[in-house]
């Protein structure tokens, strides 16, 4: 009878129950858990057995530290449901900590009762059956409630010396792996409807046999076969190509495919009844072998027939096109030359004083605003003058404006024939002239205006009437915000010389203020 040294107690490492070192009377000591009857090595001393025993102890720690570090989930349960092995990984999955779980059922740490019924069952099934279990299932998560996938091994065995029934189960998720896979299947399942739905014959080649293999039936259609076919060795594909196209069929596949490594082009294909079909063949390399050649090809094949047929309809009818098209575009380029001609006419017409010929109001805001902004630029300084014919209201009162319109065009052609052609004369308004002179000379250009004035006094219309000019001038300065500031300032100086007698030239800058 073994004698039981009720002194020595130590904690079980395989169930952390209470244990016992005991002497079997024969002179060996080991120890045994009292609740799963684990035993030690045996001893030749109590000493040595305790040893034994805490060596144990410290070997399944290290092993717990291990399994608590894989990326599985480990886990034993008993028949009475009840979990005697647990690793951190699988008591992370239900929020508890392994100490909460050993000796526990689900519905001790579950507050759902059919989610820990479900878990329960889950586990025991194969202390029912049996048999082991490997398998993917999907469980729902205690927390969130969502599906998660795992990939399990569920084995019956037996512990203890008294060979007690347990199930053992390793298991690790998956919920990425199959959701990835699921996605897969879902783009495979979508890229097989587009295929179907594209109207195009897709094909890749198998080397193995040298076969072309199309993945849909399009080819029976563009083919016209009476007997659908979707696999043909090279020889009898390429038989199906039209005579008259081999050669640059050909290049684009021996030559041009090997160097791009993909290519697109149109033939025509050979149908059952005797006809031809027009198709698109688009064709990329996918593999290459060590030397760099193309070993595997994929591709698909549009019946563009309809749309050649209309091609051919056009080309019969594009000379005809050409020719009334050329008819056309030499009535439209005479007419173009008219109407630019005309477009010219009315341009100058809308610029120009009808009257005297010189430029108008519109034509001169538009020059002066041009010449100011290069004037801003640093460049071509400028004169402004303004000049008004002194008491022509009684001209025309007194002689009738058809004399008074002689008038005009006599001060017009004056200024116009003594001035150069780069200044810019302008009838301004009613008897009033604008005059652009480009010069930073401001002294000769008061003395160019005060000739100007003396050569109108000096040559009169006719033995009747003569006329005198007043006249104001100002240099347009780059401070200026626009370019009617200078045109302001030598209008103030015009009224100032009218104010001052008329017949006279008052200057807007220094040496003549």
């Amino acid at each position: 009878m073994a004698n039981i040294d009720n002194h020595v107690t130590t904690i079980c490492p395989f169930c952390q129950s209470n244990s016992l070192v005991i002497n079997n009377g024969d002179g060996f000591w080991w120890a045994e858990c009292c609740a799963c009857h684990g035993r030690g090595p045996r001893a030749s001393s109590r000493e040595e057995a305790q040893y034994g025993w805490n060596q144990v102890s410290g070997n399944m720690q290290l092993l717990q530290m291990m399994i608590n570090q894989a990326p599985s989930a480990f886990v034993v349960k008993d028949t009475d449901g009840r979990f005697v092995f647990a690793n951190s990984r699988f008591a992370d999955f239900f929020g508890v900590s392994i100490d909460d779980m050993i000796g526990k059922r689900e519905h001790d740490f579950i507050k759902d009762e059919k989610l820990a019924e479900f878990y329960h069952e889950t586990l025991s099934r194969p202390l029912i059956s049996g048999q082991a279990e490997v398998l993917d299932e999907q469980v729902i998560d205690p927390f969130s409630y969502k599906p998660r996938w795992f990939r399990s091994n569920k084995v019956p065995i037996t512990l203890g010396a008294d060979k007690k029934p347990m199930v053992f189960m390793v298991t690790h998720e998956i919920t990425e792996l199959k959701n990835a896979h699921q996605e897969l299947q879902a783009k495979e399942r979508r890229f097989l409807q587009a295929m179907m739905a594209s109207g195009e014959a897709m094909w890749e080649s198998d080397n193995e046999t040298l076969n072309i293999v199309f993945g849909n039936e399009e080819i029976v259609n563009i083919l016209g076969l009476s007997t659908p076919q979707t696999v043909f060795s090279r020889e009898e594909f390429e038989s199906l190509v039209h005579p008259d196209d081999r050669a640059s069929f050909n290049r684009e596949v021996f030559e041009i495919l090997p160097q791009q490594g993909r290519t697109s082009f149109q033939h025509r294909l050979l149908r059952e009844d005797g006809g031809e079909a027009w198709v698109r063949n688009r064709i990329q390399v996918t593999e290459r072998d060590e030397q760099g050649e193309p070993y595997r090809f994929i591709g698909s094949m549009r019946d563009v027939t309809k749309r050649k047929l209309a091609e051919l309809e056009l080309q019969m009818t594009r000379h005809e096109l050409e020719q009334t098209n050329s008819r056309l575009e030499s009535l439209v380029e005479q007419r173009t030359s008219e109407l630019v001609e005309l477009n010219l006419e009315l341009q100058s017409l809308a610029r120009k004083d009808s009257l005297t010929g010189l430029a108008n109001r519109m034509a001169a805001d538009e020059y002066i605003a041009t010449e100011f902004a290069r004037l801003k630029r640093g460049h071509n300084p400028y004169v402004v003058m303004l000049a008004d014919i002194d008491h022509f209201k009684s001209v025309n009162d007194t002689w009738g404006h058809a004399l008074g319109d002689k008038a005009l065009m006599h001060v017009a052609r004056l200024l116009r024939q003594n001035l150069r052609s780069s200044d810019l004369v302008a009838r301004y308004g009613g008897e009033e002239f604008l005059i652009i002179i480009h010069t930073d000379d401001l002294e000769a250009a008061h003395q160019l205006a005060d000739g100007v004035r003396r050569l109108v006094e000096l040559t009169p219309l006719n033995d009747d009437v003569s006329m005198t000019l007043s006249m104001g001038i100002s240099a347009a300065c780059g401070k200026d915000g626009s370019h009617s500031d200078a045109i302001a300032r030598a209008d103030a100086k015009l009224y100032e010389a009218k104010s001052a007698g008329r017949n006279r030239v008052c200057s807007a800058f220094p040496a003549n203020d």
